[in-house]
């Protein structure tokens, strides 16, 4: 169960078997787009790639701040917000890549979806401009 569901069922008396974290990495969220928008308005992109480096640096640095959004957003007391903060921090990435070995079971998924077996994940990721805004952030 994803956080905080895990965290509301341990108070329920069910007992955590392991963190999927710990075990793979599943990427849940991240940034997407058509490549045309990559190429008819970079800078667009750019701004909502800073904008997610800047959040993921606030989330991994600011465990108080972040736990206090938490406890509004899902409706939880501080000491479950903190939990679920603990149990997800480490899935957050540090610095917004993701590697092909990580996004392969999802890849994987939608191949099968969408009944095209023949697509390679390289085609569905360019990081040109997420080097850039790293370089831009000091992010290496």
């Amino acid at each position: 169960m994803p956080p905080p569901v895990n965290v509301k069922m341990e108070n329920q008396g069910y007992r955590l078997m392991g963190n999927t974290a710990d075990i793979i990495v599943y990427p849940i969220i991240g940034l997407v787009t058509h490549e045309n928008k990559i190429k008819s308005n970079p800078d667009r992109v750019a701004k909502a790639i800073r904008a997610s480096l800047r959040g993921l640096n606030f989330v991994r640095n600011n465990r108080q701040e972040t736990v206090k959004v938490i406890m509004s957003w899902a409706n939880l007391n501080e000491k479950d917000a903190a939990r679920a903060y603990d149990l997800s921090k480490e899935g957050f990435s540090r610095d917004g890549y993701v590697t092909d070995d990580d996004l392969s079971f999802e890849w994987n998924i939608l191949k099968e979806a969408t009944k095209k077996t023949n697509v390679s994940i390289t085609a569905a990721r360019d990081f040109t401009i997420l080097r850039k805004v790293q370089k831009d952030l000091g992010i290496q």
